[in-house]
């Protein structure tokens, strides 16, 4: 399952529910995926004051950290502040150009209808297919 979070956590409650329910399939024993597009990004800035339900992120973070589960982050939009990700939770950078293994005669929304959560609006659909084509690379080699 692919959760792929574009809203502000700034400004927003929604990323932080997101990043929730991510936590929530991964303890149900289920492969997950996190892609953080845009303004989302932010759901791994050091100082959790300033984000909606900052002190919940903080824990669901370290929850994802202890299990292992990397954040898939739009690389245009890490931000450059050095207290960005202070915690080193494993970080994957995508590109939403990168469809180098996707089939260009498969559109974009049939992959995403297969075996993918797509939460929280915004254009940022592109990012999961970097993703999803690793997860499919990933159980083929299984």
């Amino acid at each position: 399952m692919l959760v792929l979070i574009s809203e502000d956590p700034r400004v927003s409650h929604r990323a932080n529910e997101a990043m929730r329910i991510a936590l929530g399939v991964v303890a149900g024993e289920n492969e997950v995926s996190i892609v953080l597009a845009g303004p989302a990004t932010h759901l791994l800035d050091e100082d959790t004051d300033e984000l909606v339900d900052g002190d919940d992120i903080a824990k669901v973070r370290t929850s994802l950290r202890k299990l292992g589960i990397p954040f898939h982050v739009e690389a245009a939009s890490v931000p450059t502040d050095a207290s960005w990700n202070a915690d080193a939770h494993p970080v994957t950078p995508i590109d939403a150009g990168d469809r180098r293994s996707r089939d260009p005669g498969v559109p974009l929304h049939r992959l995403l209808m297969a075996g993918v959560l797509h939460l929280l609006k915004r254009d940022a659909s592109p990012l999961a297919a970097p993703v999803i084509d690793a997860m499919r690379r990933r159980r083929k080699a299984q």
